[in-house]
């Protein structure tokens, strides 16, 4: 596991993919491991259409082990030291990857709520491929009816429920 970011890291560690005001990169594995401020530098561009002021977050390990992010005057719980304790023992792989990606993309979406906007931050892939898009409801229902798009490349609500986090499945 790699190390987390100092606690006045604000710059991104790598080069990520380029960012658009619809869809930027965010990285399941980067996430879990403390890089949430990188991620919200990154969906700068996605919140000004918006009405979102960029978001500057600090991901904090607490001593108990919970993960949570403070972003301006509020502190957003992303994983509890029990969910840390479960995904260390290898209880259930992956746990941390998906628990933080499906948490920031609802605390996003609460604040996209708030504002009145129909829009939504929605996940494709996963893990270290994930991606945001953000799309209005007839942008999803646009590509969820395209005969092209296979199933697993459809946006996806972020869920909490190991081990897919709402990632579609192909039909069988």
């Amino acid at each position: 596991m790699r190390s987390r970011p100092p606690a006045s890291s604000t710059a991104c560690r790598r080069r990520a993919p380029q960012s658009s005001k619809r869809s930027f990169h965010a990285d399941d594995e980067d996430l879990a491991e403390g890089f949430v401020g990188d991620v919200l530098a990154r969906a700068a561009a996605a919140f000004e259409p918006l009405g979102i002021a960029p978001l500057e977050g600090q991901s904090r390990f607490e001593d108990g082990g919970a993960h949570r992010v403070d972003v301006g005057a509020q502190t957003w719980p992303l994983m509890s030291q029990a969910e840390i304790e479960r995904d260390r023992e290898d209880d259930q792989p992956g746990l941390s990857w998906g628990l933080v990606g499906a948490r920031l993309l609802r605390h996003l979406n609460q604040r996209v709520a708030a504002t009145g906007r129909s829009d939504r931050f929605y996940s494709v892939y996963g893990g270290n491929d994930a991606a945001v898009l953000v799309l209005t409801p007839p942008m999803l229902d646009a590509i969820r009816r395209h005969a092209g798009v296979h199933v697993s490349q459809l946006p996806y609500e972020r869920s909490d429920e190991w081990p897919l986090f709402g990632l579609p499945l192909p039909p069988r």
